[in-house]
């Protein structure tokens, strides 16, 4: 799978491209589509084996993650991807299509909210894995200089 994002008219464009050997699970996609759930980029155009998305503007957590970053704004970020997975839970989509690599997670600056994509595919090569995620998370985030600077190594501790 192949992912290119790109501003345009204050959104942000992302294209989503199979590789060789992956197809989109349209049924999916499409009950996907229907829905309203904040905090994911929309599905604006389908073809044969390119999805785009559209979204507000925004840097990937990756981007965001290499400045020093407040408990405050470290624990709302975690708190996005647990209502993230809890969203697509609730309207019974499998887990495993929520796309959770750092670069591919966008971050608006403005507000501080996460915007995830959600591409299903018929036979799921790629595997997803929310944790994985939050261990990345964890190890790639600085913490600000603060009063309290262990909220991380205790997060860590909590999930294991």
């Amino acid at each position: 799978m192949k992912i290119k994002a790109k501003t345009k008219d204050c959104s942000l464009i992302v294209q989503v491209k199979t590789s060789f050997g992956e197809t989109l699970d349209e049924k999916q996609l499409d009950n996907f589509s229907r829905l309203y759930l904040r905090g994911f980029f929309k599905v604006k155009e389908k073809k044969k084996n390119c999805v785009e998305f559209t979204g507000p503007i925004g840097i990937s957590l990756y981007e965001r993650l290499k400045t020093p970053i407040s408990k405050r704004d470290f624990l709302f970020v975690i708190e996005h991807i647990v209502f993230a997975v809890q969203k697509i839970q609730n309207a019974k989509l499998p887990i495993e299509s929520l796309i959770t690599d750092l670069e591919k997670v966008y971050f608006n600056e403005n507000t501080k909210e996460l915007n995830f994509l959600y591409v299903p595919f018929s036979s799921t090569k790629v595997k997803n894995n929310v944790r994985e995620m939050l261990d990345s998370i964890i190890y790639s985030a600085k913490p600000a200089k603060e009063n309290d600077m262990e909220y991380i190594s205790r997060l860590h501790y909590f999930l294991d």
